[in-house]
């Protein structure tokens, strides 16, 4: 068996690099598992997750590096609490951050999460 060892990978049109970091963390640009609080499970990418109403459901997730631009995607899923199902909806996309609205589909009774993650592809 032999081993390559690399610094950075291109296409042949010199285009595109990679680290062997990039590859290993999937080229995705940034990704969180935040705790109902926004405390930080794990990550990579992101500096911090702010409960902004101290309420659960609204959340400022911030970059370790701004992007140049507000062109990328984020994919999130959330964790529920008793059984009732939840959503995330992305809202209000800066360079350095974006919010993560948490709702509950189970009435205004049952509202509250109990995490949510996060991952970001930039164009």
């Amino acid at each position: 068996m032999s081993t390559l060892k690399v610094n950075t990978i291109q296409n042949t049109s010199a285009a595109h690099s990679s680290t062997p970091e990039q590859i290993a963390q999937g080229r995705v640009k940034a990704w969180v598992v935040s705790d109902k609080d926004g405390g930080i499970l794990d990550s990579f990418g992101i500096s911090t997750v702010t409960d902004l109403n101290n309420n659960g459901e609204d959340y400022r997730v911030s970059f370790s590096v701004p992007f140049s631009n507000t062109n990328y995607a984020v994919c999130a899923s959330a964790n529920n609490t008793n059984d009732v199902g939840a959503q995330v909806f992305i809202d209000t996309k800066l360079a350095g951050s974006f919010i993560a609205n948490v709702r509950t589909t189970g009435g205004e009774s049952n509202k509250e999460n109990s995490g949510f993650a996060c991952i970001v592809f930039f164009f």
